[in-house]
């Protein structure tokens, strides 16, 4: 998965808000919201931490990512574009 650096993402031990470890990357959106991304490649999860940009959780969920997608970058950064934005 490290295609993920080329989208903008960053490896961290513990680079989101939650502390997991994996690739992470922060969208704005609505105009006041923060919404960090991390995809962890040991546990195949994905980690959706949705905030306020001056801070306040609005919403957190994790999703398991589909085996058959793990490796197929294009699938892959479609399934992921289809959890951020609802596409």
């Amino acid at each position: 998965m490290k295609f993920l650096l080329k989208y903008g993402y960053e490896f961290g031990m513990n680079s989101s808000p939650q502390g997991e470890m994996g690739f992470t990357k922060i969208y704005y959106h609505n105009g006041s919201e923060v919404l960090w991304v991390t995809i962890n490649p040991n546990t195949y999860k994905a980690h959706f931490y949705n905030e306020y940009d001056c801070g306040g959780l609005l919403n957190k969920w994790t999703v398991y990512i589909p085996k058959s997608i793990r490796y197929d970058e294009d699938a892959f950064i479609s399934w992921l574009k289809e959890q951020i934005y609802g596409e």
